[in-house]
């Protein structure tokens, strides 16, 4: 990759630098950022944030969730898990030289690196990061602004000494959140210091503290998955709503797809 550049300005328009924040570690969810090195400038931002997101108007927040895939919810709970889940800090220690930048460009500028990982145990953190995103907060306007990185981009990585090239996701398997956010900030020429990962345990949470999440259905896609694949009848699509209400206590007859439409 000759220009990395000029990469990210093509997929990213306006990824801009990160800064510290203290992290957080939630049951299903996991956010660590505090970081330490001569070149990196401390600053103290309060819960900008939070109050960011508490200043949104309802139909603001619902049009955040619905106009965005299911891993943008995680970007959402960032602000939101502070008010509606109980967690504790869990301080992760790193020199910006450490995860591949020298010092932060715009202290108004929170980036945050979103990892969703492919684990099914619900305590485990560990694994391919599946999904990748950034997100950048502009605490001055307000504005917000997401890129997602496909999983399968072949990148440099490099790992106890040594570089060769593999999907991006692997970063995360081999050493964690740090070696991801190094990844990316190499990559792409950025200062990212501030990280969120959930799983699929931490996912299903995130989307009953938004509300939940409506899925239009067309009737081509719900022909082809009774006629071709028979999803529907044979524990596929109704499968999963089986589980779902299971996990949740309801009455699964309730909530069967049988048509098209809004589910």
């Amino acid at each position: 990759m000759e220009n990395n550049n000029d990469m990210f300005e093509f997929l990213g328009e306006d990824i801009y630098s990160s800064t510290e924040r203290t992290s957080d570690h939630f049951e299903d969810i996991v956010s660590d950022s505090k970081m330490k090195g001569k070149h990196y400038s401390k600053r103290k931002r309060g819960n900008k944030f939070t109050n960011w997101w508490r200043g949104l108007q309802k139909w603001q927040r619902i049009t955040a969730v619905s106009c965005t895939s299911v891993v943008l919810v995680l970007a959402i709970a960032v602000g939101v898990f502070r008010i509606v889940f109980n967690y504790n800090y869990n301080d992760i220690t790193k020199k910006p030289e450490d995860l591949g930048f020298e010092s932060v460009i715009n202290d108004k500028i929170v980036n945050v690196a979103l990892f969703g990982i492919d684990t099914r145990d619900p305590k485990s953190f560990k694994g391919l990061s599946d999904s990748i995103m950034i997100m950048s907060l502009n605490t001055e306007t307000k504005k917000v602004k997401i890129m997602s990185v496909m999983r399968d981009t072949l990148v440099p990585i490099t790992y106890n000494g040594k570089t060769t090239y593999g999907k991006i996701n692997s970063a995360y398997s081999k050493g964690g959140p740090e070696l991801a956010i190094k990844t990316l900030n190499t990559i792409f020429g950025l200062d990212i210091s501030e990280y969120a990962t959930v799983n699929f345990y931490g996912m299903a949470d995130i989307i009953d503290a938004v509300g939940g999440i409506e899925v239009e259905l067309a009737k081509g896609e719900l022909d082809a998955m009774v006629h071709e694949y028979g999803y529907v009848a044979n524990l596929g699509l109704n499968g999963n709503v089986e589980e779902i209400c299971k996990y949740k206590g309801l009455d699964p007859s309730k909530y069967y797809i049988k048509e098209a439409g809004v589910q």
